[in-house]
This record gives structure tokens, C-alpha cells and sequence, in this order.
């Protein structure tokens, strides 16, 4: 029975797939690979159903194409059949086991025969299905398994096989997890030592060295086996041993880009952060040379390492910092990677100034951020400060500048919502800036600052009205404190523009999120403060008003736009914190304003208790709103006592919800963004709630 979630239409199916699968037994070597590449459009397009009923007949052939393939020493017939056997284990997982047993048997073979290119593709296959079966199923083979693809990391001579050799045991990493430390006791060093050694570049007459292989592999209890007598230790490091850079290149030589080392030194890297993710405690004893190895990869030509290495350096950064808050008392640590962190933002700073990169770019951007958060101004040299503020001010000017030039070219206008390379680059660049905004002191901060902001204010009043950029923008102001007074001016028709904007909600969103950050940060900026002798609270309450008051809603009953349902929720908070505002600045506010305020919180405060907790957003959202309750609560706010009843549920609502397990918003972003005395601080606010008796109204 054709399955209705198939792409095939029943009556192609039936004719194309037998007439496929009889071309797979075949001698033609052309119709064999053609017929491999439609065998693996099938697996891939076809129903759970029908890939358990084809499983039998695909392998079948696919074995007798890997038996022609060996039977006539046809490197690439051989993999059109490993090929097949691989992708039907990534789509049937461990439903594809029973079949395992026999498909290493042949795999087996190859890794132990003569034909060095297939070596590299068995070793592959076995990869893909030792992840796909289990650590269950593959754990009687892996011993015999990590013997026999150790061979391909001894093959200096063909990086490609090489990187299947690693490929595989970063996959290994991935099914041991903690037991990798016992199991592969040098397979870090490894790494680290391919990488520092195998050269990017070759001459035309002469091949590159490459790192040799030297692994120790143990598991279970027996710890006896040492690593094949075959392998030398010509690429081993010892723990003193230092590490230069090693500039083969000459300018009066003609050398080029070894691609096949390019793979080689790319997959070391992914491997490294596959251990990263996996087994993270066992890199570790390894973090400052690993560090100072990746380091030595940059700058590159190539944007796969480039890439690769800042992924892993980032990695690298996050398990020491882990590391350090368990081991307080490691202060070599904790300086070293201060050290570290320093030599890698000053690099980072360089890559940023002359790479073409957007990709690798934003990536140096965002580490400059993550490592400022983690160290602070320990982690920039003596100017780099600046450095960091100078070339983020060039590179947002110029992206600026090229957007309308290409706008105008099209004659085209702006796009608000451009999610385009240059867009992630520059909201990487304003989140970097955020961070260091908050580290440095906040006049020498405003001193920086003043550059870039022209720029991104340019940017805004161009018409890209970016919910990202205004957000950030806000958080920064909030950070500045008093200090950004001087630029509220230019600065405050920007944001009553986005609180106002019905089109965008992600806009409308993010100015409404920005100004409740801006009255718990720095009230000033925003109560009671004048723009053009106008007071700015009068001028923000409408706005607020109107999207805390509002929920959305669509005529025909489908759900509303999720930003906008999310921009009714951070208004009603924002709106507690405008409540807050008028009690800790209401010396600063006209009697009319004051009065305003009340009113909104009369309409309000009500229908913000019965929503709470704020489903579908991040659980911090909840915890703001318990905490502006609280400030109303010990101010015993006239509005707040009236809807009292409320209060009490409203937080048991809510402490019930911190307390479930966490539910992503998405793969990349957690609900769950809460420190464990957060939730400490709303149950204790619960308690003092049950114990209060209100005054009688």
C-alpha cells in the first residue's frame, strides 16, 4: 500500500524502483552510479512504511554492487554500495541493527585489504551506522572496530582517508560520552597535533607533511591494550613542549591550497568539538594548548576551518569557564584563560578589520562578546578596548553603506525584517557592544560609544527599522545609565517611533521588551525626564497602554501573529515597571502624568495577574513580572491592594510553572533562562503574600 506521506506517486513507484534496483546488480559502472544516486533519492523521499518493506531488496543489491565493486577493484563502484547500506541506516536508526552484523563482516574486510581509498569510505560507513544503531548494538564491535580504522589515521599520504579515521572517532566520542577519557586516552592529543602540523599549503613539486598517528584505545576493564605497534609517535606533544608558529611558506615559491589537508584539518576541528559537546571533562587537562593550536590556524583562507575553529574555540572557553566555577581554588587556570581570551579578542579584532568573510566575521564578532562577558576587560589588552569599538564602527558603516547602495541599485526600499548576512552580522556586532558597554566604566563607555552609535542611528533613520537593532540598541542606553542622557535626544524619537509601530510586531515587540529593561536599568532615562521640554513619560504611556491592553486577535480564529501575542505580554510587563517608576520617581513627574499612569494602572494591573505566567515565553519574563509586583507590594500601591485576591494565585501560578521541566522555545533557545535563587526569590515572595492580611478598602 502506497503510504500517503511518500512523494512517489504509486504507479512510477512500482515501475522505477525494481527497474533501479536491477541496474544496481549490473556491470555498466555508469548505470551502477546512477542508479546508487536514485536508490539514495528513494531512501531519502520515501514513508517510514515503505523503506521497512525496500529494506531487504536495497541491501541485497547493495551488496552485490559492494561484492562487483571489490570483485573488480572499482573503487567507486564500492562506494555507491556502502552508500546505500549508510544512508538506509541514517533514515531507519536503530531499526537498522539486525542488518548490522552482516554489513561489518564485509566492512571488515575492505578495512583490512589493500585498496586505501575504500579503507576511508568503510571506515565512514561505519561510522554512520555505529551512530545510527546505538551504542547498544555497536558496543561488541567497537574494540575490533577502533583497531581497524586506526589504520586509516597512519595513512599520511591521503588526507581524505585521514579525516574518515577521525571522522570516525569523533563519532565514537559522541556514543561513549564520558567513557571516552578511558577508552581513547590520546585521541585529544591527536587532534591537537593534526591540526598544528598538517601544512594548508603545498608546493607544486612536493607534498606536505602531515601529522602521523599515535592513539592508545581501552575499554571496559580491560586497560592493557596499547596503541598498534605500527603507529609512531612522530606527531606526539608532551606536556612541556611549546608550541611556535611554523611559516613554510615563501613568496618566491609557488605554493597552493591543499584542499585534501583543508578537509583534514576541518574535521580535526569538528572532531574536537564533537569531544567538546560530549565528553567535555575530558578536554580539560588539554583546553590551553588546544587553545593556543586553534589559535595558530587564524587567519586562514579557508572559510570551513575558519569557521570550524571559532565554533571550537568558543566551546573551549564555555567548558573553562564551567570548569573554573567548580575549581575556584585553580587560579593558573583561570589566568590562563584570561591570557588566552586576551590574545584571542586581539586576533579576533584583526580577523574582523580585513576578512571578506560575513560568516567567519560574525563569528569573531560574537566570541568578542561571549569572552568580554566571561572575563570582562581581562580579556581585552592594553587599547583593544577601543580597537574593538573601531573596527565594529567601520564594519557597521560600511555594511550601512553597501545596503543602500545595493538598495538604490535595485530601487528598492529598506527591508525592516532582513534576515541577510550583513543583518546577523550587525546584530552580532550591537550584541558585542552590550557587553562591553556593561564592563568598562561608564564614562570611558560613553566615550566609545559615541562613534558607533552615529552609525547605527544612521542605519536606523534609513529606514531599517530592525527589531534586533533597536532592542540592543535600548539595552545599551540602559547600561550607559545617567551617562546617556546626552543621547536620548537623538535617541527617544527612535523608540517612540518602534513602541508605536503596528505593522512590525517584532519591532513593536522588542522597543516594548528595550523600555522595560530601561526602567529597571535606568529609570531616569525615561520617568521624568523632558525631550524638547517634553515630558517623555506622557509621550510613552499610550503606546504601552495600548499593547498591555490589547491582546491579539484574528477575525477567523486562527492563532495571532506570535510576535504580537508576545508584544502583548512584555507590555503588560513593561507596564508594571511603569507602575514601579511612578512610585521611586513621582517627585519627577507633571500631576497630570502621575495621574495617567495611575489610570493605566487601574485598566491594567487586573488583567495582568490573571495572565501570569506568561505561557509561551522565556520563564525570565515571569520572574520580571513577580518582581515589579513585589516593589508594588512593599509600597502597598492602592491599585495592587484592590486586586489583591488575585495577587496570591497569580504567584502560585507561577512558582508551580518555574518548577515544571523546561519546554524549548526552540532547539537553540531555552524557556528555562532562570538561576536557581530567581526562583528562590518568587516563592519567598509567595510566602510573604499568604501571611499578608490587606487592609480593609
Amino acid at each position: 500500500r502506497q503510504s500517503s506521506n511518500s512523494m512517489f506517486p504509486p504507479e512510477g513507484y512500482k515501475t522505477v524502483f525494481p527497474e533501479t534496483m536491477r541496474h544496481l546488480g549490473g556491470e555498466n559502472p555508469n548505470l551502477i552510479r546512477a542508479a546508487h544516486e536514485l536508490t539514495c533519492k528513494f531512501i531519502e523521499h520515501m514513508s517510514p512504511e515503505q523503506i521497512i518493506q525496500a529494506t531487504p531488496e536495497m541491501l541485497r543489491q547493495a551488496q552485490e554492487t559492494l561484492s562487483i565493486g571489490s570483485t573488480k577493484n572499482h573503487t567507486e563502484t564500492m562506494k555507491c554500495g556502502m552508500k546505500i547500506a549508510s544512508d538506509l541506516a541514517e533514515k531507519m536508526q536503530e531499526q537498522f541493527a539486525p542488518y548490522f552484523p552482516q554489513w561489518y563482516e564485509m566492512l571488515q574486510q575492505i578495512m583490512i585489504g589493500d585498496n586505501i581509498e575504500a579503507l576511508g569510505a568503510a571506515v565512514t560507513t561505519t561510522s554512520s551506522m555505529a551512530l545510527a544503531i546505538g551504542r547498544g548494538h555497536f558496543e561488541p564491535h567497537m574494540k575490533q572496530a577502533m583497531r581497524l580504522a586506526e589504520r586509516s589515521l597512519s595513512c599520511n599520504d591521503h588526507p581524505q582517508v585521514q579525516s574518515a579515521g577521525i571522522f570516525f572517532f569523533a563519532s565514537m566520542c559522541e556514543l561513549l560520552g564520558t567513557d571516552t577519557e578511558t577508552a581513547m586516552p590520546t585521541f585529544v592529543d591527536y587532534l591537537i597535533n593534526s591540526i598544528r602540523d598538517t601544512n594548508l599549503y603545498h608546493l607544486v613539486t612536493a607534498k606536505a607533511e602531515n601529522a602521523g598517528a599515535d592513539l592508545a584505545f581501552e575499554i571496559g576493564e580491560d586497560n592493557k591494550e596499547k596503541s598498534s605497534e605500527q603507529n609512531n609517535n612522530e606527531a606526539t606533544m608532551d606536556a612541556d613542549d611549546e608550541i611556535e608558529v611554523d611559516d613554510r611558506i615563501n613568496p618566491h615559491e609557488d605554493w597552493h591550497l591543499d584542499t585534501n589537508n583543508i578537509d583534514k584539518v576541518s574535521t580535526a576541528v569538528v572532531a574536537l568539538d564533537f569531544i567538546n559537546n560530549n565528553a567535555p571533562m575530558v578536554v580539560v587537562p588539554h583546553l590551553i594548548k588546544a587553545l593556543d593550536v586553534l589559535m595558530l590556524t587564524l587567519p586562514t583562507p579557508s572559510q570551513e576551518i575558519s569557521w570550524a575553529v571559532f565554533d571550537c574555540v568558543q566551546s573551549l572557553f564555555n567548558i573553562g569557564m564551567l570548569y573554573i566555577k567548580e575549581h575556584p581554588e585553580n587560579m593558573e587556570l583561570n589566568l590562563q584563560l584570561k591570557t588566552a581570551a586576551a590574545k584571542m579578542n586581539s586576533m579576533s579584532v584583526s580577523i574582523i578589520e580585513h576578512d571578506d568573510n560575513l560568516g567567519t566575521v560574525a563569528r569573531a564578532v560574537r566570541l568578542i562578546g561571549t569572552l568580554i562577558d566571561m572575563f570582562g576587560t581581562a580579556s581585552l589588552a592594553e587599547g583593544v578596548d577601543e580597537k574593538v569599538m573601531d573596527s565594529t564602527d567601520n564594519l557597521l558603516h560600511g555594511m550601512t553603506q553597501a545596503q543602500y547602495q545595493y538598495s538604490e541599485m535595485l530601487k528598492i526600499q529598506p527591508s525592516p525584517k532582513g534576515e541577510s548576512a550583513m543583518n546577523t552580522v550587525r546584530v552580532a556586532a550591537v550584541e558585542m557592544v552590550i557587553e562591553l558597554m556593561k564592563k568598562l566604566e561608564p564614562s570611558r563607555a560613553l566615550t566609545l560609544f559615541t562613534p558607533v552609535d552615529k552609525t547605527i542611528t544612521a542605519f536606523i533613520q534609513g529606514g531599517y527599522l530592525n527589531a534586533g537593532l533597536i532592542g540592543r540598541l535600548m539595552q545599551i542606553l540602559a547600561n550607559l545609565g545617567p551617562n546617556a542622557e546626552p543621547l536620548m535626544p537623538s535617541k527617544f524619537p527612535l523608540i517612540l517611533e518602534a513602541l508605536k509601530d503596528e505593522k512590525d510586531h517584532a519591532v513593536r515587540k522588542a522597543a516594548v521588551e528595550g523600555m522595560a529593561y530601561m526602567l529597571v536599568q535606568a529609570p531616569s532615562l525615561v520617568v521624568g525626564g523632558a525631550v524638547d521640554g517634553v515630558d517623555r513619560t506622557a509621550q510613552i504611556l499610550p503606546p504601552i497602554l495600548s499593547v498591555a491592553t490589547q491582546r491579539p486577535y484574528v477575525e477567523d480564529g486562527s492563532p495571532p501573529d506570535p510576535d504580537a501575542q508576545s508584544a502583548f505580554s512584555h507590555g503588560m510587563v513593561t507596564a508594571l515597571w511603569l507602575f514601579v517608576a511612578r512610585h521611586t520617581r513621582g517627585s519627577h513627574l507633571p500631576g497630570d502624568t502621575a495621574a495617567k499612569i495611575q489610570s493605566a494602572a487601574d485598566a491594567s494591573l487586573y488583567a495582568t495577574l490573571q495572565s501570569m505566567p506568561f505561557e509561551g515565553e522565556k520563564y525570565s519574563l515571569s520572574v520580571s513580572a513577580c518582581l515589579a509586583l513585589e516593589r508594588l507590594f512593599d509600597r502597598r500601591d492602592p491599585t495592587l491592594m484592590r486586586a489583591f485576591n488575585e495577587l496570591g494565585p497569580a504567584l502560585t501560578r507561577t512558582v508551580e510553572r518555574l518548577n515544571l521541566p523546561e519546554t524549548p522555545l526552540t532547539a537553540d533557545d531555552p524557556q528555562d533562562d532562570l538561576k536557581p535563587e530567581d526562583r528562590q526569590r518568587v516563592a519567598n515572595f509567595l510566602e510573604r503574600v499568604r501571611a499578608f492580611t490587606p487592609p480593609a478598602m
